[in-house]
């Protein structure tokens, strides 16, 4: 586990990752059942116009707010060197019904408000071409 967590902060001070966002996921969903899911974006700190939009759902978790704890744990803080230079906000969340080749994004999170469930489509079928994604 050290190696592994000192070959990857000399990767990049060595070679100084011009663009972390390549880095991370567009899109994370357990691709079974009845996901909750947050929208979030990416954005650089010193230039506003370099974002990324993110979804990460699971079937496993009650709450939105574990979703986005668990992202932020296993992503931002462990990689830190990687995303410290960007910020990660909450635009929403909702629930992702995935039955065979049917995606559907529908509701809203009690806590973060509802996403923008076509904008969640558009990312997700960029990601799983083969699925029909619907907005709800």
């Amino acid at each position: 586990m050290y190696i592994f967590l000192f070959s990857i902060t000399f990767f990049i001070n060595c070679f100084k990752i011009e663009n972390p966002k390549k880095f991370i996921s567009d899109v994370i969903i357990d691709l079974n059942g009845n996901n909750k899911y947050i929208l979030l974006e990416m954005v650089n700190k010193t230039n506003f116009n370099d974002y990324k939009y993110l979804i990460r759902g699971s079937t496993t978790f009650e709450f939105h707010k574990q979703i986005y704890l668990d992202f932020m744990q296993n992503n931002v803080y462990k990689y830190h060197e990687i995303y410290s230079n960007f910020n990660f906000k909450i635009l929403g969340g909702g629930r992702i019904s995935v039955n065979s080749n049917n995606i559907t994004v529908y509701g809203c999170s009690g806590y973060y408000g509802e996403a923008n469930h076509k904008l969640a489509c558009n990312l997700i079928k960029k990601v799983y071409p083969s699925y029909n994604c619907k907005a709800i």
